[in-house]
């Protein structure tokens, strides 16, 4: 979503499941025990009365009682507090046991942050803090001792959060009196038992959701085709020393050959600067003179072409993190007006429009709802050829996942529409959902396969009705992760939950392998060309120690035939 997050392979153990609130659809029902009704308030709220599950969600497992205690082991695995925490003073409480201490990660989740009760290395056993409101992590001394039961407590007063174990404060910290959301307990890779766990303050009770469960294999089996060495098929968009050149989009004008992309001077942002092609994208003019108010854009600018019911063809870019705004063109790209809010709202704007009845247009975006956790999908239609937009509306909300930055496109037959989702709390795959009455509902979403997992899924059909899809690598066991990626296949294999035909590495992302950035890529544009070429565009570290810059990949499905049959490079995807 917001181009800002990225995964960090250095706390990826901890960080993996970083639950929260979150987007739509469905991998496999949990069980699930809400007794209250949504929307309504309490002061006070017990979610576990020795051992019984009154208000929870359980995510993952299903918890059992023993002992007078619920008992679970295993990563992926939660106790949610039916009701989340408001603004204001809270006090949440727990009386719980880990069976082990041995770096298991179990912790406290805190709208998406950690008190973690068995971090670092083994035999050391030390407390932790981290995610987006507690900090980097930091170890603290631990003490508890295993199968011994201890109470925790978090306290927020005021601004200020406090974390007792055992009637002892052992960590504070600044977390304001606004911030507001959901709550959990997790085993990990420990077994714990929750014999009481209370919450008291301004809580509203959780909305009833689908629920998300990871079952898809993690890995996948198809041949990966390695195109990331033919300097043949690479064209430079742009390139200056010392300048990071982040999240390009792309739009083919109806001449089959003239050829726009937009892109920030920075990740996701500031300023949106433009090029042009004359000539399919093989060479590229310098930037283009914009609207001084370009150099406010805030995150990825998205490049569009609409006709209006009156035959009317205009360029939009449209970009936005909060109050989406759009830049219009009515002379094919020659002059644009400045950006202006157009009464939706996003984290990044829509990387793709689906033309539906009426001369009409249908986008899907994602909104942050508090944290980058808690996202939404919402909709908008155009009536007017991008002009004016719709009242906005959640078409996937989800428990368990946070479905992120959908990709749209239709079916062979048009009946239907079909929606790639990223999964951005890297719980489970990636996600799609269909609408077959062009957007008036939608189906829950589901797992996609370990093959189409990544980031800003870009899809695309070939001239022979196969489908491309061109994406940032987030499977979670794969030989090209953090890589730009192209998958190839049929629209029903992803119907139908198959695998796909064959993976391409369009590009090897040298971020490094041990920095933050691994995955710093794959925001990409796609094109076919009248002589079916397609030409993906994205940007990404090309070349190791530098600055990431803006790239694009040529390339036709008969060339990719060709390699698949002779070899595949990477036999197996899913090796590392």
């Amino acid at each position: 979503m917001n181009a800002i997050r990225q995964s960090r392979r250095g706390l990826q153990i901890i960080l993996l499941a970083a639950l929260t609130l979150a987007g739509a659809s469905v991998c496999h029902a949990a069980d699930r025990t809400l007794r209250d009704h949504s929307g309504s308030t309490t002061d006070r709220a017990e979610f576990v009365k020795q051992g019984n599950a009154d208000a929870v969600y359980q995510i993952g497992a299903r918890w059992k009682k023993e002992d007078g205690a619920l008992v679970l082991t295993g990563e992926g695995n939660f106790l949610y507090a039916g009701w989340d925490i408001g603004a204001g003073d809270f006090r949440i409480t727990a009386r719980l046991s880990l069976d082990r201490l041995n770096d298991s990660a179990a912790s406290f989740v805190l709208i998406g942050s950690h008190f973690g009760f068995d971090g670092d290395r083994p035999g050391e056993h030390r407390f932790f803090v981290n995610g987006q409101h507690f900090g980097r992590t930091r170890f603290l001394a631990s003490t508890i001792s295993a199968g011994e039961p201890f109470d925790f407590e978090a306290v927020r007063r005021g601004s200020m959060l406090t974390i007792s174990i055992n009637g002892k404060n052992v960590w504070q910290t600044k977390f304001s009196g606004d911030l507001a959301g959901p709550f959990a307990l997790r085993p990990w890779r420990s077994t714990m038992r929750v014999y009481d766990f209370a919450a008291s303050g301004n809580l509203t009770r959780k909305p009833k959701l689908p629920i998300i469960n990871p079952r898809r294999p993690r890995g996948y089996t198809i041949p990966v085709v390695d195109i990331s060495q033919d300097k043949h098929r690479q064209v430079v968009v742009d390139r200056r020393q010392g300048q990071y050149l982040g999240h390009p989009t792309t739009v083919l004008m109806a001449d089959g050959k003239t050829m726009f992309c937009t892109y920030p001077l920075g990740h996701g942002g500031p300023a949106a600067v433009l090029k042009k092609s004359t000539d399919g994208g093989l060479t590229w003019s310098d930037r283009l003179k914009v609207p001084n108010n370009w150099r406010t854009a805030n995150n990825c600018p998205c490049l569009h072409r609409f006709t209006d019911p009156h035959g009317v063809e205009r360029l939009f870019v449209l970009e936005g993190n909060g109050a989406m705004r759009q830049s219009v063109s009515t002379d094919l790209g020659k002059t644009w007006t400045p950006f202006r809010p157009n009464g939706l709202n996003c984290t990044v704007a829509p990387n793709t429009a689906i033309p539906i009845s009426g001369q009409r247009y249908l986008v899907l975006y994602a909104r942050e709802h508090g944290s980058g956790q808690n996202i939404k999908i919402w909709q908008s239609i155009t009536a007017d050829g991008g002009l004016t937009w719709r009242k906005e509306r959640i078409v996937a909300e989800v428990f368990g996942a946070a479905p992120d930055e959908p990709g749209t496109i239709r079916s062979p037959d048009r009946k239907q529409i079909l929606a790639l989702m990223r999964e951005n709390q890297r719980r489970c795959n990636s996600l799609f959902m269909v609408s077959d009455d062009e957007g008036k509902t939608w189906s829950l979403p589901k797992e996609l396969p370990a093959a189409l997992t990544g980031d800003r899924h870009m899809p695309k059909y070939a001239p022979d009705g196969r489908l491309v899809v061109t994406f940032r690598d987030m499977a979670h066991k794969s030989s090209t992760y953090g890589d730009w990626v192209a998958w190839v296949g049929t629209y029903d294999d992803v119907i139908s939950g198959r695998e796909g035909q064959y993976r391409v590495r369009l590009m090897d992302n040298l971020a490094g392998r041990t920095s933050d950035d691994i995955t710093d890529c794959g925001y990409p544009g796609l094109e076919l060309l009248p002589d079916g070429t397609l030409v993906a565009t994205t940007y990404g570290h090309w070349v190791r120690g530098e600055k990431a810059f803006i790239m694009s990949v040529r390339f036709t499905l008969k060339e990719l035939d060709a390699l698949a049959g002779k070899n595949s490079r990477l036999k197996n995807g899913s090796d590392k």
